[in-house]
């Protein structure tokens, strides 16, 4: 739901900024970038600092502070009437960190032999809202206000706070984590997060290579939203485009607005649904070997794309990409968490947060400076050699024994 109502604004964010004030294309456009980058400056800043709180302070307490955050900027974001109202309540929403709280607590809270399934479903769950928003969004923008939307949200939130209240309790701690001296070899192998914070996680060498595959892949899917609807454009929508004549009687009922919503809806429908699986598969054989699957699949992808001729192939492909893409970003939670200690969840989910978040400010400025110099087509092979260097960088990184034991040596 908290999903659902922060992607109902995203893709309409000139046209709702449009109508909460009167603004020039140009300024829309300045204003709206503004806007977007707004949660992820919050997010990289705070995300480490909201994990570790967590850890200290924690898992259910920060939780209930942290959607009463979330309630805050959505009542700000829908009640003002200016600019620079609706842009605090956008920071705010990535201070906030709802994404950091829920998934640690959740990651805390499952047993390791489920944890896999439990990030899976969760990352189906945020699918689902990302699927259904956009288009929810659209229409309320069409017939009514998105406003409405932004109070539900944060009335279905309000709700959620009083039932984590009454209903949620404290995940259990191993005491012999922090508390006791008597600690097992396994436990003493384990990397201790709240060593360094978000650039110290650097100085690990097979934890650097991890944090570095999830932020070349989140460039690499960010990167994709920029880039698809200009090669649709250019491929099929396009008047001197040499495949535009091979589009078929249903192709050309779509305009480019709306086959890019369509084909987008079709990867997020596909992510939903693979979610799951991709959970079960890192709980019951390696979550590397998983990750560099996920990430290959997704490369291979935009290489085949650049050779459709037809709208329903690359819709076809898209659909193939968003089941690989399900595998990625719970993949990168699971190992984070599997390769801490036991009461370090937090801390593991807000470090890899904070680089998931700087590849998907990184993927778009890509764009930005390489498109004056290549096609459309051009462009999906960067974002496909993207994916493909995430998964060199997990390949470099060893399997999870080496790691465990050069974190052992290095402590």
């Amino acid at each position: 739901m908290t999903t659902l109502g922060l992607m109902s604004i995203v893709p309409i964010m000139p046209l709702y900024l449009q109508q909460l004030v009167e603004l020039t294309p140009g300024q829309a456009g300045v204003w709206t970038s503004l806007a977007l980058a707004a949660p992820a400056i919050g997010a990289i800043v705070f995300a480490t600092e909201l994990g570790r709180a967590c850890d200290h302070f924690g898992y259910r307490r920060l939780l209930l502070w942290s959607l009463s955050g979330f309630t805050l900027s959505m009542l700000l974001m829908a009640l003002t009437t200016n600019i620079q109202g609706f842009l605090l309540g956008r920071l705010l929403l990535g201070i906030s960190g709802v994404g950091v709280t829920v998934t640690a607590f959740a990651s805390a809270a499952s047993p390791s032999e489920q944890r896999g399934r439990t990030l899976g479903l969760m990352q189906s769950a945020t699918a689902c809202g990302s699927l259904l928003g956009p288009i929810i969004g659209g229409v309320l923008l069409d017939t009514w206000s998105v406003k409405p939307l932004l109070l539900a949200t944060a009335m279905f939130t309000g709700v959620a706070i009083v039932a984590c209240a009454l209903l949620l309790l404290e995940p259990a701690r191993l005491l012999t984590d922090e508390n006791s001296k008597h600690r097992t070899s396994g436990q003493q192998s384990k990397l201790r997060f709240t060593a360094f914070g978000w650039l110290g996680a650097l100085r690990e060498p097979q934890v650097r290579l991890w944090l570095l595959a999830a932020s070349a892949s989140q460039a690499a899917a960010f990167a994709l939203v920029n880039v698809f609807v200009l090669y649709l454009q250019s491929t099929f929508y396009s008047p001197s485009s040499a495949t535009v004549s091979a589009l078929n009687s249903a192709d050309s009922l779509l305009n480019l607005s709306s086959a890019t919503g369509l084909i987008h809806a079709l990867g997020w429908l596909a992510t939903m649904i693979s979610s799951p699986l991709w959970g079960r598969a890192n709980d019951r054989g390696s979550a590397r070997v998983n990750f560099i699957v996920a990430s290959i699949g997704c490369a291979v992808c935009m290489l085949v794309m650049t050779q459709l001729s037809e709208l329903w192939s690359v819709a076809a492909t898209r659909f193939i990409q968003g089941v690989f893409f399900g595998g990625l970003v719970q993949t990168v939670f699971y190992h984070l968490g599997k390769t801490c200690l036991s009461h370090q969840q937090g801390s593991s989910v807000g470090t890899g947060k904070s680089y998931l978040v700087l590849g998907q400010i990184v993927g778009p400025l890509l764009v930005m400076l390489l498109l004056p110099f290549l096609s459309s087509a051009a462009l999906l092979i960067v974002v496909s050699l993207l994916f493909a260097g995430a998964a060199l960088l997990v390949y470099l990184a060893g399997d999870e024994e080496s790691m465990a034991g050069n974190t052992l040596s290095s402590a």
